[in-house]
Protein backbone atom coordinates (compact mmCIF):
# COMPACT_ATOMS: atom_id res chain seq x y z
CA UNK A 1 0.00 0.00 0.00
CA UNK A 2 2.87 2.88 0.78
CA UNK A 3 4.61 1.87 -2.70
CA UNK A 4 0.89 2.67 -4.78
CA UNK A 5 1.01 5.62 -2.37
CA UNK A 6 3.98 6.96 -3.76
CA UNK A 7 3.60 5.46 -7.46
CA UNK A 8 -0.02 6.85 -8.31
CA UNK A 9 0.54 10.14 -8.04
CA UNK A 10 3.89 9.52 -10.57
CA UNK A 11 1.29 7.85 -12.59
CA UNK A 12 -1.63 10.66 -12.28
CA UNK A 13 1.47 13.42 -13.67
CA UNK A 14 2.04 11.32 -16.64
CA UNK A 15 -1.53 10.49 -17.14
CA UNK A 16 -1.82 14.12 -17.77
CA UNK A 17 1.07 14.86 -19.84
CA UNK A 18 -0.29 11.93 -22.42
CA UNK A 19 -3.67 13.99 -22.43
CA UNK A 20 -1.94 17.25 -23.04
CA UNK A 21 -0.07 15.90 -25.60
CA UNK A 22 -3.25 14.65 -27.25
CA UNK A 23 -5.12 17.62 -26.92
CA UNK A 24 -2.18 19.63 -28.66
CA UNK A 25 -2.32 17.15 -31.11
CA UNK A 26 -5.37 17.45 -31.85
CA UNK A 27 -6.01 21.23 -32.20
CA UNK A 28 -2.69 21.26 -33.83
CA UNK A 29 -3.85 18.30 -36.52
CA UNK A 30 -7.88 20.65 -36.45
CA UNK A 31 -6.10 24.20 -37.59
CA UNK A 32 -3.34 22.39 -40.51
CA UNK A 33 -6.68 20.85 -42.21
CA UNK A 34 -8.21 24.11 -41.86
CA UNK A 35 -5.33 25.66 -43.38
CA UNK A 36 -5.17 22.66 -45.79
CA UNK A 37 -9.15 23.24 -47.18
CA UNK A 38 -8.57 26.40 -47.21
CA UNK A 39 -5.66 26.35 -49.59
CA UNK A 40 -7.20 23.59 -51.78
CA UNK A 41 -10.23 25.71 -51.99
CA UNK A 42 -8.33 28.99 -53.33
CA UNK A 43 -6.55 26.67 -55.86
CA UNK A 44 -9.50 24.70 -57.03
CA UNK A 45 -12.92 25.89 -56.07
CA UNK A 46 -12.58 29.84 -56.12
CA UNK A 47 -12.63 30.97 -59.45
CA UNK A 48 -15.93 29.25 -60.11
CA UNK A 49 -17.57 29.80 -56.51
CA UNK A 50 -16.00 32.95 -55.10
CA UNK A 51 -13.46 33.50 -52.29
CA UNK A 52 -16.43 33.30 -49.86
CA UNK A 53 -18.17 30.63 -51.52
CA UNK A 54 -21.51 32.20 -52.74
CA UNK A 55 -20.92 31.97 -56.41
CA UNK A 56 -20.29 33.49 -59.42
CA UNK A 57 -21.77 33.24 -63.24
CA UNK A 58 -19.31 30.10 -63.59
CA UNK A 59 -20.21 28.30 -60.74
CA UNK A 60 -22.85 27.71 -57.57
CA UNK A 61 -23.53 28.90 -54.26
CA UNK A 62 -22.10 26.56 -51.98
CA UNK A 63 -21.65 28.96 -48.58
CA UNK A 64 -25.62 29.92 -48.17
CA UNK A 65 -27.30 27.66 -50.20
CA UNK A 66 -29.21 25.21 -47.86
CA UNK A 67 -29.15 22.63 -50.88
CA UNK A 68 -25.84 22.30 -50.00
CA UNK A 69 -25.89 22.90 -46.71
CA UNK A 70 -27.76 20.31 -45.91
CA UNK A 71 -25.79 17.36 -47.41
CA UNK A 72 -24.13 15.12 -45.19
CA UNK A 73 -20.66 15.27 -45.16
CA UNK A 74 -20.25 11.63 -47.12
CA UNK A 75 -22.61 13.24 -49.64
CA UNK A 76 -20.12 16.69 -50.34
CA UNK A 77 -17.20 14.69 -50.52
CA UNK A 78 -18.76 12.62 -53.40
CA UNK A 79 -19.94 15.70 -55.40
CA UNK A 80 -16.49 16.78 -55.05
CA UNK A 81 -14.97 13.34 -55.72
CA UNK A 82 -17.23 12.86 -58.45
CA UNK A 83 -18.21 16.41 -59.87
CA UNK A 84 -21.86 16.57 -61.32
CA UNK A 85 -24.01 16.22 -64.37
CA UNK A 86 -24.37 20.04 -64.05
CA UNK A 87 -21.26 20.09 -65.25
CA UNK A 88 -18.81 20.33 -62.14
CA UNK A 89 -15.94 18.73 -62.96
CA UNK A 90 -14.36 15.76 -60.94
CA UNK A 91 -11.59 16.13 -58.41
CA UNK A 92 -10.38 12.93 -57.68
CA UNK A 93 -6.90 13.68 -58.35
CA UNK A 94 -6.71 15.53 -55.56
CA UNK A 95 -7.30 12.70 -52.82
CA UNK A 96 -9.11 11.21 -50.36
CA UNK A 97 -6.86 13.66 -47.46
CA UNK A 98 -7.31 16.96 -49.26
CA UNK A 99 -11.12 16.56 -50.46
CA UNK A 100 -11.74 15.47 -46.48
CA UNK A 101 -10.12 18.92 -45.57
CA UNK A 102 -11.78 20.95 -48.28
CA UNK A 103 -15.23 19.57 -46.70
CA UNK A 104 -14.16 20.39 -43.57
CA UNK A 105 -13.48 24.21 -45.16
CA UNK A 106 -16.35 24.48 -46.97
CA UNK A 107 -18.46 23.81 -43.69
CA UNK A 108 -16.43 26.83 -42.34
CA UNK A 109 -17.83 29.24 -44.87
CA UNK A 110 -21.44 27.71 -44.47
CA UNK A 111 -21.37 28.63 -40.70
CA UNK A 112 -21.76 24.64 -40.25
CA UNK A 113 -21.13 22.92 -37.00
CA UNK A 114 -18.71 19.91 -37.46
CA UNK A 115 -21.28 17.23 -37.47
CA UNK A 116 -23.13 18.97 -40.94
CA UNK A 117 -25.80 20.73 -39.36
CA UNK A 118 -26.36 24.22 -39.47
CA UNK A 119 -25.40 25.99 -36.05
CA UNK A 120 -28.79 27.78 -35.84
CA UNK A 121 -31.47 26.22 -36.96
CA UNK A 122 -35.67 27.30 -36.85
CA UNK A 123 -37.37 27.98 -33.74
CA UNK A 124 -39.96 25.58 -32.86
CA UNK A 125 -42.54 28.43 -32.64
CA UNK A 126 -44.67 29.40 -35.60
CA UNK A 127 -44.51 32.33 -36.85
CA UNK A 128 -46.96 34.87 -36.86
CA UNK A 129 -47.19 35.98 -40.62
CA UNK A 130 -49.09 35.07 -43.35
CA UNK A 131 -46.88 33.29 -45.95
CA UNK A 132 -49.33 33.62 -48.88
CA UNK A 133 -49.15 37.48 -48.15
CA UNK A 134 -45.36 37.90 -47.85
CA UNK A 135 -44.97 36.10 -50.84
CA UNK A 136 -47.30 38.66 -53.26
CA UNK A 137 -45.17 41.11 -51.10
CA UNK A 138 -41.77 39.75 -51.98
CA UNK A 139 -42.81 39.52 -55.68
CA UNK A 140 -44.52 42.03 -55.67
CA UNK A 141 -44.74 45.99 -53.30
CA UNK A 142 -41.54 45.31 -51.51
CA UNK A 143 -39.80 44.75 -54.79
CA UNK A 144 -37.17 42.16 -52.78
CA UNK A 145 -37.57 39.92 -56.05
CA UNK A 146 -35.19 42.69 -57.76
CA UNK A 147 -32.94 41.09 -56.78
CA UNK A 148 -33.19 38.52 -54.68
CA UNK A 149 -34.32 34.61 -55.76
CA UNK A 150 -37.00 32.28 -53.98
CA UNK A 151 -37.40 28.60 -55.50
CA UNK A 152 -35.72 29.64 -58.15
CA UNK A 153 -37.77 32.80 -59.11
CA UNK A 154 -36.47 36.18 -59.12
CA UNK A 155 -33.09 38.51 -59.26
CA UNK A 156 -29.30 37.38 -58.92
CA UNK A 157 -27.68 40.88 -57.54
CA UNK A 158 -28.31 39.69 -53.63
CA UNK A 159 -28.23 35.80 -52.31
CA UNK A 160 -31.05 33.06 -52.73
CA UNK A 161 -33.42 33.52 -50.25
CA UNK A 162 -34.77 30.08 -50.40
CA UNK A 163 -32.77 28.79 -47.19
CA UNK A 164 -32.29 31.90 -45.42
CA UNK A 165 -34.48 31.35 -42.64
CA UNK A 166 -32.89 27.63 -41.66
CA UNK A 167 -29.93 30.05 -40.37
CA UNK A 168 -31.72 33.27 -38.88
CA UNK A 169 -34.04 33.80 -36.45
CA UNK A 170 -37.21 35.51 -37.60
CA UNK A 171 -36.41 38.22 -35.51
CA UNK A 172 -33.30 38.57 -37.07
CA UNK A 173 -35.04 38.67 -40.30
CA UNK A 174 -37.49 41.61 -39.40
CA UNK A 175 -33.92 43.76 -38.27
CA UNK A 176 -32.13 42.75 -41.59
CA UNK A 177 -35.00 44.21 -43.52
CA UNK A 178 -35.91 47.36 -41.40
CA UNK A 179 -32.24 47.97 -40.79
CA UNK A 180 -30.13 46.72 -43.33
CA UNK A 181 -26.43 46.95 -42.54
CA UNK A 182 -26.55 47.39 -39.43
CA UNK A 183 -23.93 45.08 -37.44
CA UNK A 184 -26.01 44.21 -34.82
CA UNK A 185 -28.07 41.80 -37.39
CA UNK A 186 -25.50 39.79 -37.56
CA UNK A 187 -26.32 37.66 -34.64
CA UNK A 188 -27.72 35.00 -35.92
CA UNK A 189 -25.88 33.93 -37.91
CA UNK A 190 -24.26 36.01 -40.27
CA UNK A 191 -20.84 36.94 -40.22
CA UNK A 192 -19.03 40.36 -40.85
CA UNK A 193 -21.81 42.91 -40.58
CA UNK A 194 -22.93 44.56 -43.18
CA UNK A 195 -24.70 44.48 -46.07
CA UNK A 196 -28.09 43.71 -45.03
CA UNK A 197 -31.49 41.40 -46.13
CA UNK A 198 -29.93 38.14 -47.27
CA UNK A 199 -26.40 38.94 -46.60
CA UNK A 200 -25.59 34.77 -45.47
CA UNK A 201 -23.19 32.60 -45.22
CA UNK A 202 -19.11 32.00 -44.77
CA UNK A 203 -16.75 34.58 -42.98
CA UNK A 204 -16.41 37.06 -46.31
CA UNK A 205 -19.57 38.99 -47.20
CA UNK A 206 -19.65 39.76 -50.85
CA UNK A 207 -18.97 43.18 -50.93
CA UNK A 208 -21.67 46.23 -51.58
CA UNK A 209 -19.33 48.85 -53.97
CA UNK A 210 -19.11 51.64 -56.06
CA UNK A 211 -16.65 51.58 -58.86
CA UNK A 212 -15.48 53.90 -61.53
CA UNK A 213 -13.42 53.21 -63.88
CA UNK A 214 -10.48 55.11 -65.60
CA UNK A 215 -13.15 55.46 -68.57
CA UNK A 216 -15.39 57.42 -66.15
CA UNK A 217 -18.32 54.56 -66.21
CA UNK A 218 -19.58 54.07 -62.48
CA UNK A 219 -20.53 50.68 -62.10
CA UNK A 220 -22.81 50.08 -58.94
CA UNK A 221 -23.39 46.35 -57.37
CA UNK A 222 -22.04 43.53 -55.32
CA UNK A 223 -18.21 42.29 -55.66
CA UNK A 224 -18.59 38.53 -56.18
CA UNK A 225 -14.91 37.70 -56.52
CA UNK A 226 -11.58 39.64 -56.97
CA UNK A 227 -7.51 39.07 -56.51
CA UNK A 228 -4.74 41.74 -56.65
CA UNK A 229 -5.57 41.38 -60.33
CA UNK A 230 -9.20 41.37 -60.92
CA UNK A 231 -12.80 41.87 -60.11
CA UNK A 232 -15.39 40.20 -60.84
CA UNK A 233 -18.94 41.98 -59.98
CA UNK A 234 -22.69 42.16 -60.94
CA UNK A 235 -24.31 45.67 -61.24
CA UNK A 236 -27.92 46.50 -60.27
CA UNK A 237 -29.48 45.31 -64.11
CA UNK A 238 -28.54 41.83 -63.47
CA UNK A 239 -25.14 42.03 -65.51
CA UNK A 240 -21.70 40.37 -65.02
CA UNK A 241 -18.71 42.64 -65.52
CA UNK A 242 -14.87 41.21 -65.26
CA UNK A 243 -12.35 44.75 -64.61
CA UNK A 244 -8.98 44.80 -64.55
CA UNK A 245 -7.66 46.23 -61.30
CA UNK A 246 -5.54 48.48 -63.72
CA UNK A 247 -8.76 49.89 -65.01
CA UNK A 248 -10.19 50.83 -61.76
CA UNK A 249 -9.96 54.54 -60.87
CA UNK A 250 -12.10 54.41 -57.53
CA UNK A 251 -13.54 51.77 -55.46
CA UNK A 252 -15.41 52.56 -52.92
CA UNK A 253 -17.58 50.27 -50.44
CA UNK A 254 -21.45 50.82 -49.28
CA UNK A 255 -22.77 50.24 -46.39
CA UNK A 256 -25.56 48.26 -48.20
CA UNK A 257 -27.70 48.03 -51.21
CA UNK A 258 -31.08 47.20 -50.06
CA UNK A 259 -33.82 49.76 -49.63
CA UNK A 260 -33.60 51.32 -46.18
CA UNK A 261 -37.15 52.94 -46.17
CA UNK A 262 -38.90 50.04 -45.73
CA UNK A 263 -40.06 50.88 -42.15
CA UNK A 264 -41.88 53.72 -44.06
CA UNK A 265 -43.15 51.80 -47.36
CA UNK A 266 -44.68 48.43 -45.68
CA UNK A 267 -46.39 47.75 -42.46
CA UNK A 268 -45.22 45.86 -39.15
CA UNK A 269 -47.80 43.19 -40.74
CA UNK A 270 -45.97 43.48 -43.87
CA UNK A 271 -42.84 42.69 -42.45
CA UNK A 272 -44.20 39.86 -40.33
CA UNK A 273 -45.97 38.19 -43.54
CA UNK A 274 -43.03 38.03 -45.34
CA UNK A 275 -40.71 36.59 -42.58
CA UNK A 276 -43.53 33.88 -42.40
CA UNK A 277 -43.02 33.39 -46.12
CA UNK A 278 -39.39 33.17 -45.80
CA UNK A 279 -39.69 30.22 -43.15
CA UNK A 280 -42.25 28.34 -44.90
CA UNK A 281 -40.22 28.49 -47.98
CA UNK A 282 -36.79 27.46 -46.34
CA UNK A 283 -39.03 24.41 -44.79
CA UNK A 284 -39.23 23.18 -48.97
CA UNK A 285 -35.91 24.18 -49.46
CA UNK A 286 -34.54 21.20 -51.95
CA UNK A 287 -31.82 19.31 -50.51
CA UNK A 288 -29.69 18.13 -53.43
CA UNK A 289 -25.77 18.82 -54.49
CA UNK A 290 -25.93 22.74 -56.71
CA UNK A 291 -25.61 22.74 -60.09
CA UNK A 292 -22.57 24.24 -61.54
CA UNK A 293 -23.63 26.39 -63.77
CA UNK A 294 -24.91 30.48 -64.04
CA UNK A 295 -27.78 31.61 -62.15
CA UNK A 296 -31.20 32.38 -63.64
CA UNK A 297 -30.80 34.64 -66.54
CA UNK A 298 -27.67 32.75 -67.98
CA UNK A 299 -24.29 34.97 -68.61
CA UNK A 300 -24.79 38.42 -68.84
CA UNK A 301 -22.02 40.98 -69.75
CA UNK A 302 -19.24 38.61 -69.29
CA UNK A 303 -16.66 40.69 -71.15
CA UNK A 304 -13.73 42.34 -69.54
CA UNK A 305 -13.85 45.45 -69.11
Amino acid sequence: MKSSRFIWPLDFRTVLVVITVLLCDSVSGFAQRGSQGAQVFNQNCSACHGSDGKGSDRGADIATAQKVISLSDADLFKVVHDGTSAGMPPFAQLGAPSITALVAYIRTLQGVAPDGTAQVTLPPAAVSGNPANGRDLFFGKAQCSNCHMVAGEGGVLGPDMTGYATTHQPAAIQQSILSPGVASAAAQGRRGGGGGFGSAGGGILAKDVEIVTRSGKKLIGVVRNENNLSIAMITQDGRYHFLDRSNVASETTLKTLMPVDYNARLTATDINDIVGFLVTASKSAPVEPAAAQPPAGGRRGGGRE
